[in-house]
This record gives C-alpha cells, structure tokens and sequence, in this order.
C-alpha cells in the first residue's frame, strides 16, 4: 500500500483536506453578473421570466431544476424537479440558493 502523497494528483479524484470558502466560491462557474441577474428576476419577478409558470434553473454540478412562480411570490427557494414538481432542494432565500451554485438558466 503507499500514501496518499506517493500518488500522483492526476489520480485523485478529489481531495479530502477542506478548502476555504473563497476557494469554493471560485469554484461557481457562474459569473457575478449571471448571479446577480438571478435575484433580480427572483426578487422582482418580471412577467416574460414566468410565462409558463416557472424558471428553469441550472446548477454548477450539471443539474437542472426550476422554481415555481408560486415559490417565488411565497419566497420559497426551493428547487423542483422538472417533470414532477417535487422540491428537490431547500433554501432559507434567494440569495443562498445562488449562493449554493443554482442560477436561472
């Protein structure tokens, strides 16, 4: 068996030591301005962004989702699945569900 320093980098994965939270936000593929977009649709909530009744929402992980407009006039940031509408993912608000990689796509 050999350590985990005696493997080269191109064989892991991913790594088990924590980062800090400015390493994880630059990880957010997602630019300022696509966040900022987000809660501004999210908190003003114009007519063309609703027409069929929700968003759709996508995720730095390559997942897809949308928010209700209901959710959205009730402040429910919660994710749902695109075909059944069940809520797949839970925020306290707007701005930590951006915050968590979900941005209108």
């Amino acid at each position: 068996m050999i350590s985990k320093e005696e493997i080269p980098k191109e064989f892991l994965a991913y790594s088990i030591e924590q980062i800090s939270e400015r390493d994880y936000q630059s990880l957010n593929p997602y630019s300022e301005q696509s966040k900022s977009l987000t809660y501004e649709i999210l908190t003003k909530m114009p007519i063309e962004s609703f027409l069929l009744g929700y968003c759709v929402l996508k995720s730095q992980y390559n997942k897809f989702g949308k928010i209700l407009v209901m959710d959205v006039v009730d402040y429910k940031a919660v994710v749902r699945n695109m075909q059944s509408d069940e809520i797949t993912e839970t925020y306290s608000d707007f701005k930590t569900m951006i915050d968590a990689g979900w941005v209108i796509d």
